[in-house]
C-alpha cells in the first residue's frame, strides 16, 4: 500500500535543476520513496549517503541487500546517538553489517534527514523530516535534482565521517 501511495504522486526523477516538494499524509514512510527513486534511476552503483536520526529494522536490511546486489556502490551512513542508544540491536546490525562491507556510519548528535543518491547523470538529494522508519504521520520533503546541492550535503557529511575514518 505504501509503494501505490509514492506511485500516485512520484512517477519520474525531478529534472536537473527542479524540485519537488511532497506533504504527506502518513500513508507511506520515508524509504518508500528512496526505493522509489532508485527503481526510477534504474542503475546500479549508486553512491548513497543517509542521515537519519533513528531508523527500522527492514530498512537497515534493505540497504544492506541493495548493497549486496551492486544497487549501491558505496554507503556513508550518519545517525543519531538516540538510534544507537534506544534501538541498540538494531542499530549494530547497521554497525556490522557496513563495517563487514567496509562502508561507513557514524554516530553522533544528528538529527538531520538528508539522502543523496548519485550517479551521473543523476545528482538527486532528499531532504525532509522523516526518519527511516515507518512513521504513520504527516512529513515533508523536498527532492531535487542538483550537483551543485549533492556537493553541499557530502561536504559536510564526509566532515563527520572522517572524523571516525581519517
Amino acid at each position: 500500500l505504501k509503494r501505490e501511495q509514492v506511485n500516485k504522486i512520484l512517477d519520474s526523477l525531478p529534472t536537473p535543476g527542479e524540485s519537488i516538494h511532497i506533504v504527506s499524509n502518513g500513508s507511506f514512510d520515508y524509504f518508500t520513496i528512496v526505493v522509489k527513486l532508485i527503481k526510477l534511476m534504474d542503475t546500479t552503483g549508486i553512491n548513497f549517503y543517509f542521515s537519519t536520526w533513528t531508523m527500522s529494522h527492514a530498512h537497515v536490511m534493505t540497504i544492506l541487500e541493495m548493497y549486496d546486489a551492486g544497487t549501491f556502490a558505496n554507503v556513508n551512513a550518519l545517525t543519531g546517538e538516540y538510534f544507537r542508544s534506544r534501538e541498540a540491536a538494531v542499530y549494530h546490525i547497521l554497525d556490522n553489517g557496513l563495517a563487514s562491507r567496509g562502508q561507513k556510519l557514524f554516530c553522533n548528535k544528528n538529527h538531520s534527514k538528508v539522502t543523496i543518491l548519485e550517479k551521473d547523470p543523476f545528482f538527486i538529494v532528499v531532504e525532509g523530516s522523516a526518519n527511516y522508519t515507518a512513521n504513520p504521520r504527516i512529513e515533508n520533503w523536498v527532492l531535487s535534482n542538483s550537483p551543485e546541492l549533492v556537493n553541499f550535503h557530502k561536504d559536510w557529511f564526509n566532515e563527520l565521517i572522517n572524523k571516525k575514518y581519517p
